[in-house]
């Protein structure tokens, strides 16, 4: 990680610090949405920016939760709209805004105003940014951390996203959170891991 990313981090942090978000959660989801990037960007076509924005999102995706549980997505946009980001311009810092606001509930869409206002190609971005970042959330649902890596191939238009040793959500919560990254990606995800406790006893 460079210095300025680094910055960027630290700044995350301590905004979530000052509104006790769930810190092990952030920094998880930060780095299963980065893997993932990673993963992705050969192909992909991202900007050279994407990567940080991502980053940013995903620590301060839940960061909202400090006002409501129930709509904390969108105040997490509000929050990092206003937020001071080194290492973003007032740009970045919006669509990074963007990205976290539809890490849950609804994908983006023209009906909301405020994306509404975003030109083509950033609308682009927050729609693949969000969609890794959906993927890398669901993958710590449970708020455990008990993923420790993530191994990603693709063969024609699927893609595999093995967990290994750790557990997975259910299937209906999966499917849910994947679909933004099947549409915006073309391809279907399959999930590789263990299974959850209740389905070992449906097995």
């Amino acid at each position: 990680m460079n210095h300025r990313d680094d910055e960027l981090r630290q700044q995350a942090l301590a905004i979530g610090r000052r509104h006790r978000f769930d810190e092990a959660h952030a920094v998880q989801v930060a780095r299963l949405a980065v893997e993932l990037f990673d993963a992705l960007s050969p192909s992909r076509q991202f900007r050279p920016t994407d990567r940080r924005i991502l980053m940013a999102a995903a620590l301060l995706h839940d960061v909202g939760m400090t006002i409501s549980f129930q709509k904390h997505h969108k105040h997490s946009f509000k929050m990092i709209t206003e937020a001071e980001l080194p290492g973003l311009t007032t740009h970045e810092r919006i669509l990074a805004a963007h990205v976290a606001r539809y890490h849950r509930k609804s994908e983006p869409a023209e009906r909301h105003a405020e994306y509404a206002e975003l030109n083509e190609e950033d609308r682009e971005a927050v729609n693949k940014l969000a969609a890794i970042l959906r993927v890398a959330d669901v993958l710590d649902r449970d708020h455990t951390q008990r993923v420790r890596g993530l191994a990603v191939t693709a063969v024609e238009h699927e893609m595999t996203i093995d967990v290994g040793d750790a557990p997975l959500t259910d299937p209906a919560t999966l499917a849910r959170k994947a679909a933004l990254f099947e549409r915006v990606f073309g391809c279907a995800i399959r999930f590789v891991g263990q299974p959850t406790a209740d389905e070992r006893q449906v097995e």
